[in-house]
């Protein structure tokens, strides 16, 4: 099958994902026709299709998201159905992605996007090459035209729900693959250290702040410093 031909096949499945997160079908429309110029014109072979062009879709569509943002007022930040609902417009996004991935490239995304692991620490955890990992890597995050490929993942989660649904989507990835949570508490406040399945720290470590018996807020950081900004 031609590169044309899997752009093709998986058209309605991007549409729907650029609409849903937009809500525009022109947006839409201009988000999935340029996913499949940057199909067509990759110079590398991702390991999937469905996983590059989902990602490009994804992440051009933050992008809009984003720039939307940065030019309302602060309280006009989502839309009224969001901010009823306390939802994270940037975070839908991204959960949205990682719903569409297998499990190995969700292992993968969460390694790199959300616990910024390097490829040695993620082949560890995988039981695989660094090569292929970056092979994975490379198809999940394709490259824009200014050369970009930052993750978007937010550094700082707020809101029960928000939360709820976020370690979700990170833990069951990392526990198919023997990552653990070991729980601490430094300055008197509960944080979760990832561990591989050798043992290894990961140096990634999520701090929590509890109120209510309720998670409310989590923050990435690394260990042993942890960024609470």
């Amino acid at each position: 099958m031609s590169r044309a031909e899997e752009f093709e096949e998986l058209r309605p499945l991007l549409s729907a994902i650029a609409h849903r997160m937009l809500g525009d079908v022109h947006e839409a429309r201009d988000v999935v026709r340029e996913a499949g110029l940057r199909w067509e014109n990759s110079p590398a072979q991702p390991a999937t299709a469905r996983g590059f062009l989902v990602a490009a879709v994804t992440r051009m569509s933050i992008d809009i998201l984003t720039a939307a943002g940065e030019r309302r007022p602060p309280h006009e930040h989502a839309p009224p159905r969001q901010r009823a609902q306390g939802e994270d417009p940037l975070l839908t996004a991204v959960l949205m992605l990682i719903e569409e991935l297998s499990p190995l490239e969700r292992a993968v995304f969460v390694l790199r996007e959300v616990l910024g692991c390097g490829f040695p620490q993620i082949a560890s955890a995988l039981g695989c090459t660094e090569a292929a990992c970056r092979q994975l890597a490379d198809a999940l995050c394709p490259v824009g035209e200014d050369g970009a490929a930052a993750a978007r993942w937010p550094r700082h989660i707020d809101g029960a729900e928000n939360v709820a649904r976020a370690l979700v989507a990170i833990v069951p990835p990392l526990s198919r693959i023997g990552i653990t949570l070991e729980h601490h508490r430094v300055d008197g406040r509960p944080r979760a250290v990832f561990r591989d399945r050798n043992g290894q720290d990961l140096h990634a470590v999520v701090l929590l702040d509890i109120a209510d018996g309720q998670v409310r807020t989590i923050r990435l950081g690394s260990n042993p410093t942890i960024d609470s900004a």
